[in-house]
């Protein structure tokens, strides 16, 4: 059985990129691979909240900027301010 004074939180490590034009011409941008990965990863079950407010968009919701909205576990969200990965994008 489940104990009771257990608390649970979601530790998010540096999944806050920003839905920006792509920096260079060889990068599709982060829209562009987010749409990829929710076909090719055949994402059937998303939060039903977030998909009545981006029923045409369903990427948003599995991209930070537009899911953390709908989190309702506690979190620590670890990200860095000047992420290089996305600064080269």
């Amino acid at each position: 059985p489940a104990k009771a004074d257990v608390r649970l939180f979601g530790f998010l490590d540096s999944p806050l990129w920003i839905d920006l034009p792509p920096l260079t011409p060889q990068f599709p941008g982060f829209q562009e691979v987010t749409k990829g990965v929710l076909n090719l990863a055949n994402v059937t079950h998303l939060d039903t909240g977030c998909e009545g407010v981006y029923p045409e968009e369903r990427w948003k919701c599995i991209f930070a900027e537009f899911r953390l909205a709908f989190l309702q576990t506690q979190f620590l969200l670890v990200a860095s301010q000047y992420d290089s990965y996305q600064l080269r994008m």
